[in-house]
C-alpha cells in the first residue's frame, strides 16, 4: 500500500509544483513538472503485480498472450476478440515490446492522459493540482481493474470540457475515442444533451433540471426492463447481483456530494457560467442516484453512473474551492474529503476483493 499512498503524494505534489511555474511563467520548469507528475502514475500502474485488478486477469493478460502468438495479422487480432477495438489496438500495439508491465504501463498512460491536457487546457480557471487530485484520489485506483471504462471515462470528461468550451467537433472526437475504448461510453449522449439543454435554458433550470431527472428515471425504468435481453456480451454484468450488494453507506457518500454542490449555488448565485455547471453536476449526481438504486439487480447500471458522477466532480469542485476566499484552506478540506471518501471505498467497502492495490505486492521493500 505505501506505494500507491506515496504514488498519490508525489503526483499531487509535482502538479502543485507546476501549477506554481505556470503561473510565475515559467512555462518550460511548469511542463517538465507537469510531465513528471503525469509520469509517476503511469510508472507505478506499470511495474505493479499482475494481481492488482481483477481485470488484468479478466481479459488484459488474455489479450496479450494471444496477440503475442498471433501477431501475423494485427486487423484480425484486433477484430476478433470480443472486446471494443480500440483496447484491442492499444494492447496490440505494446506486445510489440513483449513486456506484460509495459502493456499495463500503455493502458494508464492512455487512460490518464486526457485528463492531464484537461488540466492543463483549463489551467486558466482551474489549479491544475486540483484537477490532478480529483482524479488520483476517485478515479486513479480503478483505473488499475476498470480498465477500458477508465478510458473512456478521461475521453469523456475531456471532450465534455470541449463540449463546455463550444468546440462540437473535438467533444464528439473524444466521443468516438470513448466508444471505441467501452460501448457503455455512448451515456456521453446524454451528458452532452443535459449540458446543451441547461445552458440553453433562458429561465426555471433548476425546474428544467428536476425534470430532466424525472424523465431519466422513467427512461431507466423502461431500459431496466429490457437489459436482460441484450445478450451474453453483457451477462456478467446481469447475473448474480442481489440487493444484498446494496450499500446505504454508498448512496449516502452520494448524496453528500449534493452538498457542496448547494453551497456553491448559494456563494455563486449572480455568476450565470457557474451556475449553470453547478445545476448540470446537480442532475448528473442525481443520474448517479438513480442508476445506482436500480442496480440492485442489475449491476451494470452503477457502471454507468460512474460516468455521470465523475463528470460532475471534475466540473463543480473546482467552482466549490473558487467560492471561498481561502483557497488554499478550502483546497486542502477539499482533499482531505476525496482522502477519506477514497480509503473507505479501497480499504472498507472492497475488503474482500483483489481489485485494489492494498490487497497485494508491488515492490516488496514498499509494502
Amino acid at each position: 500500500m505505501k506505494a500507491y499512498v506515496i504514488c498519490v503524494i508525489a503526483t499531487i505534489s509535482f502538479a502543485l509544483l507546476s501549477d506554481k511555474a505556470l503561473k510565475n511563467k515559467k512555462m518550460k520548469l511548469g511542463k517538465i513538472l507537469l510531465t513528471i507528475s503525469f509520469l509517476i502514475p503511469c510508472l507505478i500502474a506499470g511495474i505493479r503485480s499482475e494481481y492488482v485488478g481483477t481485470d488484468v486477469h479478466t481479459y488484459l493478460k488474455g489479450l496479450y498472450i494471444d496477440f503475442l502468438n498471433n501477431s501475423a495479422n494485427p486487423i484480425s487480432a484486433v477484430f476478433s476478440h470480443n472486446i471494443e477495438p480500440g483496447f484491442c489496438l492499444l494492447v496490440y500495439i505494446s506486445t510489440f515490446f513483449k513486456s506484460l508491465n509495459f502493456t499495463m504501463f500503455m493502458v494508464s498512460f492512455v487512460s490518464i492522459l486526457p485528463i492531464y491536457i484537461f488540466a492543463y487546457k483549463n489551467r486558466y480557471k482551474i489549479n491544475i493540482f486540483i484537477i490532478i487530485s480529483i482524479f488520483m484520489l476517485s478515479m486513479f485506483c480503478i483505473s488499475l481493474s476498470m480498465m477500458r471504462q477508465s478510458i473512456a471515462m478521461s475521453f469523456i470528461i475531456l471532450g465534455t470540457y470541449y463540449y463546455i468550451e463550444n468546440n462540437k467537433k473535438y467533444a464528439y472526437l473524444n466521443l468516438i475515442i470513448a466508444f471505441l475504448f467501452h460501448y457503455s461510453s455512448i451515456v456521453g449522449i446524454i451528458i452532452y444533451y443535459v449540458i446543451n439543454t441547461i445552458r440553453k435554458a433562458k429561465y426555471n433550470k433548476l425546474f428544467i433540471a428536476f425534470n430532466l431527472v424525472i424523465v431519466f428515471a422513467l427512461f431507466v425504468t423502461i431500459i431496466y426492463s429490457f437489459l436482460p435481453y441484450l445478450g451474453i456480451k453483457y451477462s456478467s454484468y446481469l447475473i448474480n447481483h442481489t440487493s444484498s450488494s446494496f450499500k446505504l453507506l454508498s448512496l449516502a457518500k452520494k448524496i453528500f456530494w449534493l452538498v457542496p454542490i448547494f453551497i456553491s449555488i448559494g456563494r455563486c448565485k449572480f455568476n450565470k457560467y457557474y451556475l449553470d455547471i453547478l445545476i448540470i453536476s446537480f442532475v448528473f449526481i442525481f443520474f448517479d442516484i438513480v442508476l445506482y438504486i436500480f442496480g440492485i439487480k442489475l449491476a451494470i447500471l452503477p457502471r454507468l453512473g460512474l460516468y455521470f458522477m465523475n463528470v460532475s466532480l471534475f466540473m463543480f469542485f473546482p467552482i466549490f474551492i473558487k467560492a471561498f476566499k481561502q483557497r488554499y484552506i478550502s483546497s486542502f478540506i477539499v482533499i482531505l474529503i476525496l482522502f477519506m471518501i477514497w480509503w473507505n471505498m479501497t480499504a472498507v467497502e472492497n475488503d474482500t476483493s483483489g481489485v485494489y492495490p492494498y490487497k497485494t505486492d508491488i515492490i516488496d521493500f514498499l509494502n
